[in-house]
């Protein structure tokens, strides 16, 4: 089953090569191509931020991929690359160390599970082997890939055609709190590894880490949560902060939001009238990207059940073109673009 998977997803990624698509001017800020940012490489398969993850999004998309690293960090501040901050949804954590569950207050939340701030990267690398973060995929692949650093992705991607890195800090605060400092370890990163990308959901990390970026190398993106969750430094939800977008534009180039911010699904699963986001962000020079795009994600019945009909409607309808998506399946986004 697994290798029939395999098999029909590649027969989709092929025909699509960029060389042979007709030439088109997109609704995009730039009027290029939109970008295809692969969530932990293609984790739709592989345990997500693996090493195969990372090659097969690369071997099966387009050449323009991006790969995404969701940073977290080691007790002795390696950084890595996982999407979960509790490592016992996407690793064996548990069997090795049954007894170093914890709870610690995230962003004003009470979490409890296993953090990799608590072992060291070798303790991770030989004893917490990955696995498919979520139960309804695959388990072929579990356990028999180690823990990937943020050095390791930019390995992968060498060989690439256009190797573009995104990097994903979730947590700043949080890890700042328990004495590990991210903004340290980008300092030493963006002098030696090519982070095209760094977005986050703090306002006040990005205003920190905007000096220590190169103005054109690498492009700082505010990632939008949920509507009414509160971002950390100023304490105003979300879906307020979507409409202060100039005040945005002072300390990033691009925002990232869930798709529905700019397509909602009604409760009858039916697409309701798109916002005007992509057309605001646009107008103040703003990218915007979107994210939660998966194929086997429960969408809209417009859609048909078709995941290529959901990427289109986001980037080929007459009225806008987002500047990218974020996806565990990237060879299907590439057959959309393609």
């Amino acid at each position: 089953m697994i290798l029939s998977f395999i098999r029909s997803t590649l027969a989709q990624a092929q025909p699509h090569h960029p060389l042979a698509a007709p030439a088109k001017k997109w609704r995009t800020l730039t009027g290029g191509q939109p970008s295809i940012i692969a969530r932990g490489g293609y984790s739709g398969l592989f345990p997500d931020s693996s090493s195969s993850a990372f090659q097969f999004a690369t071997s099966t998309s387009l050449p323009s991929v991006i790969l995404l690293c969701d940073l977290q960090f080691t007790k002795d501040a390696q950084g890595i690359c996982l999407s979960s901050l509790q490592l016992d949804n996407a690793t064996t954590i548990q069997d090795a160390y049954p007894n170093s569950r914890k709870t610690y207050n995230v962003n004003g939340q009470q979490t409890t599970g296993w953090f990799a701030l608590d072992f060291t990267f070798d303790q991770l690398y030989k004893d917490a082997p990955l696995t498919q973060n979520i139960f309804s995929r695959p388990n072929a692949f579990d356990a028999m890939e180690p823990i990937t650093a943020l050095e390791d992705v930019a390995s992968d991607v060498a060989s690439a055609k256009n190797p573009r890195i995104w990097l994903n800090v979730q947590f700043h605060s949080f890890y700042v709190q328990q004495r590990i400092n991210p903004l340290m370890y980008l300092d030493k990163v963006l002098r030696i590894l090519p982070i095209n990308f760094i977005s986050s959901p703090e306002i006040g990390f990005l205003r920190a880490v905007k000096p220590k970026v190169m103005i054109g190398k690498t492009k700082l993106i505010f990632r939008f949560e949920s509507k009414d969750s509160l971002e950390p430094t100023t304490k105003q939800t979300y879906g307020s902060l979507v409409n202060k977008l100039l005040t945005v534009k002072g300390f990033a180039s691009g925002i990232l939001v869930p798709k529905d911010y700019i397509w909602p699904v009604g409760n009858d699963m039916y697409l309701q009238p798109a916002t005007t986001l992509v057309a605001d962000a646009h107008k103040l020079g703003l990218e915007i990207y979107a994210y939660n795009f998966a194929n086997d994600y429960p969408t809209s019945y417009n859609y048909s059940f078709d995941p290529t009909n959901e990427y289109l409607q986001f980037i080929d309808n007459n009225q806008f073109c987002i500047d990218g998506m974020f996806t565990d399946f990237p060879s299907t986004a590439s057959e959309a673009i393609g």
